[in-house]
């Protein structure tokens, strides 16, 4: 599934698109990106903010 946005497009003062996208696919092979989702929907969740259902 893809949003269609694409990486090139990103602002000029992030690093170079392919950086962004290997650091990407680090984080989601580490599973780092899942533990940091899981730990945003819980603090939005206690604020009272953010989805309504679990996070796997």
């Amino acid at each position: 599934m893809g949003t269609g946005a694409q990486w090139r497009e990103m602002p000029k003062e992030y690093p170079p698109c392919q950086t962004c996208h290997r650091r990407f696919q680090q984080w989601v092979r580490s599973g780092k990106l899942k533990e940091a989702l899981k730990l945003l929907a819980r603090h939005l969740h206690e604020r009272g903010a953010g989805p309504r259902r679990s996070v796997r």
